[in-house]
Parts: structure tokens; C-alpha cells; sequence
């Protein structure tokens, strides 16, 4: 399809973005290029930007459904493991976030979580995700939101009943939440000399990623700040005022 120039490909369809970036059908091509490089993470955030834009692409969500539904299959088949890859993470994630998308069992989900989120945390501290895959891994996991709150608004039950539709939101904030508490965590127990070469700070990664959360809540409030998953975070909130307190100027001394 592309003869083979895919970077040149990739270029033309960021382009494109960037004259319509409403236009959904650039980011169901980047889905398919990125696919073409088995990157599940890049299908899935592509696919997710090209149903969640305003003119959003016809069969990018059939081809969400698809790549959803391989990746939980080939999930169920992988071997259990002590400590994973990247890579296995990775798969984890996108596991958890399609057994909701697709209705599927929520027993199978919830587990996920457990194990999702210690791994996250081991990554966060080695520096193995970069700031490009935590936006994404955030996008999915926001997207997901979006697809639940959008079945809520209208009254669509055909594949998830009002109750399994309540239990999907809250084990997937609750996950959001998780997630958020990592990055926070990561942010605020960083070695002095790592904090002041801003460079090779882990703070560049993750600061992104922590910033399109806040957008989220901040998008969502105040009806977002009255649900419990959010408000029964106190360890969470603490550590992000502890942040934010680390991030003060020192203005000088004070003038008499």
C-alpha cells in the first residue's frame, strides 16, 4: 500500500493532521502503519484519536474492536511471569482496557489492575517508559472513559448492563487513579542530583503525562471531584500537593 516508504508515509499523514486535526482518517492510517511495526500501543492511542476526534473515521472502530479482541486473546494465552518486560506491560495494559472497551468480563479486568500497576511503578523507577508512551498509555486510558461516560449519555445498554456500565467506570477511574499515583509518586522521589539535570530527570516524562490527567479532571469537574473513586485518594493528593510544593521558585530573600 505504501511501497514500502513508511516513514515517508507517516510524515505525510502527521501533516495532514496538522492542516485538519479534526479529520479522523489520518489517525486510522498512523493505526495501521504502526501496526505494520506490531507497536500495539501506537494502534490502539491511533485508533482511540481517530473515533474520539469531531469527524471521526468510519472503520477505526471496527478495527479498535479487532485489535482489542487479539490482544485479550493472545493475553489469555500468555504464560504467567514473576517479574515482566516492557513489552508484557504493554500487553497487560492494552488486555485491561479492551476486556472493558468490548464488555467482556470484568472479573478478568479487575485482576489486571493488580498486576498492571506494581509493574508500572517498577518501569517508572528503571526510566523505561518514555514521555510519548506514558501520553499514550494516558489517551487509551482516558479514551476509554470517554466510550463509558459516552454510553451513559445515550442510555446505550445493548452491550453493557446498568450495572456492569457503573462497575466498568469505576474500575477503569479507579485505574486512572492508580496510574496518576504512580506518576506522582515517581515525580516527588527523585534523587536531588537527578532533580537538578533537569535533562536526564525522569520529571520530563512524566510531567506530560501527569498534565493531561489534571486537564481531564479539570475538563470533568466538578461532577468528577463528587465521585468517590477520586475523592477517596488521600495519599494520592497529599503526595500531589507534596509536588507541586516541590516545584516553588526560590524568589530570593525577602526585601525589608
Amino acid at each position: 500500500r505504501y511501497r514500502n516508504e513508511t516513514v515517508e508515509a507517516e510524515v505525510y499523514y502527521k501533516q495532514a493532521l496538522q492542516l485538519v486535526p479534526t479529520n479522523g482518517q489520518p489517525y486510522n492510517q498512523l493505526a495501521i502503519l504502526a501496526s505494520s511495526r506490531a507497536d500495539t500501543l501506537g494502534t490502539v492511542y491511533f485508533y482511540c484519536r481517530s473515533i474520539a476526534v469531531k469527524n471521526q473515521f468510519p472503520a477505526a472502530s471496527t478495527n479498535l474492536n479487532k485489535t482489542f479482541s487479539k490482544a485479550c486473546q493472545s493475553g489469555n494465552s500468555s504464560p504467567p511471569v514473576e517479574k515482566i518486560a516492557k513489552a508484557e506491560f504493554i500487553q497487560m495494559f492494552i488486555q485491561f482496557h479492551g476486556c472493558i472497551y468490548l464488555a467482556q468480563d470484568l472479573n478478568v479486568a479487575k485482576p489486571l489492575t493488580e498486576k498492571a500497576i506494581p509493574e508500572l511503578k517498577t518501569l517508572l523507577e528503571s526510566d523505561d517508559l518514555p514521555a510519548s508512551d506514558l501520553i499514550k498509555l494516558v489517551t487509551i486510558n482516558l479514551f476509554l472513559l470517554y466510550h463509558i461516560a459516552s454510553l451513559d449519555d445515550g442510555d446505550d445498554y445493548d452491550s453493557l448492563g446498568k450495572d456492569d456500565h457503573h462497575d466498568s467506570w469505576v474500575v477503569t477511574l479507579d485505574f486512572t487513579m492508580k496510574m496518576l499515583q504512580c506518576f506522582v509518586e515517581r515525580a516527588t522521589h527523585q534523587d536531588e542530583a537527578e532533580v537538578k539535570n533537569s535533562e536526564d530527570s525522569s520529571l520530563t516524562s512524566i510531567l506530560p503525562a501527569i498534565f493531561i490527567i489534571c486537564q481531564w479532571l479539570k475538563a470533568n469537574s466538578p461532577s468528577i471531584f463528587k465521585d468517590d473513586v477520586v475523592t477517596d485518594q488521600p495519599q494520592l493528593w497529599l503526595d500531589f500537593v507534596n509536588m507541586l510544593n516541590s516545584f516553588a521558585v526560590d524568589s530570593g530573600p525577602e526585601k525589608s
